[in-house]
């Protein structure tokens, strides 16, 4: 019998990541969706009913936006978490994206992907496709022979600058370990300090944050091109003080969850990809 795969609420990503599972041999249905984004997919009629029956439940990314309802953008309806943790049987496995309902984070059985690390990695790659459509389509000039700062050495930090050294760019990085500033330096990239970069500012022509700690504060700012763009890839609180940055006059731009817009379909995949991988390698388990 094949095992029951609940998805409920979300965005695209969602649909999609239903739909790879559906691929990969899971009985799906769907709920929190309005009919016309189904497309060939089953959508449940009694979430209740539907929670009982299913051996796994897959929550959107994020969770919830208010911390007590679901996440469904694709949808007017309300999902109260409350009522979807009372319903679930308790040897049915839930998974979420960046959970921080507390009930749902503490629960046996349920699993943040949002964390996982094959997940993350994946997404960061779409996260830096998204960083160059912005510097492609919001400057006026070529990723060629631009010189670009990136802050952090993270995932999108790694994957970015690798992408932008091989269009032609000059890319400067910076990071705090001794290890990662070699490891710039070995990439062909430049390697920068937090405590020393402020007198290169002037001269970049893009400058990407990735670190969700401000970098960029006043004083920061005032030493940018004007002509420069900002990106900030950062969740909140974000590591550029736009309020600054805006008086100043500095084009910036806040792309956060660049996943969910720019590649939703591929998002969902990576999302499904990473689930079943758990799922096959019995990092997670649906318990009889």
């Amino acid at each position: 019998m094949k095992q029951k795969f609940l998805a409920v609420g979300g965005d695209l990503r969602q649909l999609s990541c239903a739909k790879r599972l559906q691929e990969r041999g899971f009985e799906v249905k769907v709920y929190g969706f309005f009919d016309l984004y189904l497309k060939g997919l089953k959508s449940g009629s009694d979430l209740t009913a539907d929670l009982l029956k299913a051996d796994y439940v897959l929550l959107p990314l994020p969770v919830s936006k208010d911390g007590e309802t679901l996440n469904t953008p694709l949808w007017d309806g309300k999902i109260s978490l409350t009522h979807l943790l009372e319903t679930v049987r308790g040897e049915t496995v839930i998974f979420g994206g960046m959970i921080k309902n507390s009930a749902l984070a503490a629960r046996n059985l349920t699993y943040d992907y949002a964390k996982n690390e094959e997940f993350l990695i994946k997404n960061a790659q779409i996260t830096a496709e998204g960083a160059l459509d912005i510097m492609f389509s919001e400057t006026p000039i070529s990723v060629f022979g631009a010189k670009i700062f990136i802050t952090g050495y993270g995932r999108i930090g790694k994957i970015l600058s690798r992408h932008c050294k091989a269009l032609g760019a000059d890319v400067f990085v910076a990071a705090r370990s001794e290890r990662d500033l070699s490891w710039i330096e070995l990439s062909g990239c430049h390697p920068v300090r937090y405590d020393s970069f402020i007198d290169s500012l002037p001269g970049f022509d893009i400058i990407v944050n990735t670190v969700p700690n401000q970098i960029f504060g006043k004083e920061q700012l005032c030493r940018i091109n004007p002509d420069c763009l900002l990106v900030d890839l950062s969740s909140v609180p974000g590591g550029i003080d736009m309020e600054a940055a805006k008086e100043i006059g500095l084009k910036t731009i806040w792309a956060l969850s660049l996943p969910g817009k720019i590649a939703p379909y591929s998002s969902g995949n990576i999302i499904a990809d990473t689930l079943v991988n758990l799922l096959e390698t019995k990092k997670i388990s649906h318990k009889e």
